[in-house]
């Protein structure tokens, strides 16, 4: 893909970006989801309320994926008292998600795959992550892996600890 190509897609990601961000206060992930965490641990509404929540949503072959599972990692360890981290796959068994957690540690809660909660929050690309606060309102919503993806989470997660 050549350099104008790459301008094009960045630009449109950030329309895309924008046009999402319009909505983020009518978005709720749990009005009506129970998760279930590949160790088969029922995750219902109670266990979100009135707790921030970190959302990543992730597969397996996802290279981005991978490749901010490191800094994740590090806002978890940080803010561990402080919010609920949850990662959902997007399609990966319970097996699998073990299997890959064992070589690439990725300490959020791991939730199984979940069509109903994907479609409902309208997951296309990957990663993606969302962070509610206290009330269950979208406050951020990141689509895709770049450098600067994390620092945005952490500058939202600071404000909403405080």
């Amino acid at each position: 893909m050549g350099s104008f190509s790459k301008r094009i897609v960045l630009i449109l990601v950030c329309f895309v970006g924008l046009l999402l961000s319009a909505n983020l206060s009518a978005q709720t992930f749990y009005a009506n989801n129970t998760l279930i965490t590949i160790d088969k641990d029922t995750l219902k509404q109670a266990y979100f309320k009135d707790k921030i929540v970190l959302m990543n949503f992730w597969f397996i072959g996802c290279y981005p994926c991978i490749r901010e599972i490191p800094e994740l990692n590090k806002i978890a360890a940080e803010f561990k008292d402080k919010i609920v981290f949850i990662a959902v796959s997007k399609d990966n068994s319970a097996d699998q998600i073990k299997y890959f957690i064992k070589k690439f540690p990725f300490s959020f809660t791991q939730i199984l795959p979940n069509k109903e909660l994907i479609e409902s929050l309208e997951v296309d690309l990957y990663p993606t992550n969302f962070l509610y606060n206290k009330q269950g309102n979208l406050v951020v919503k990141t689509i895709g892996y770049e450098e600067n993806t994390i620092a945005k989470l952490r500058e939202e997660i600071e404000k909403l600890v405080k």
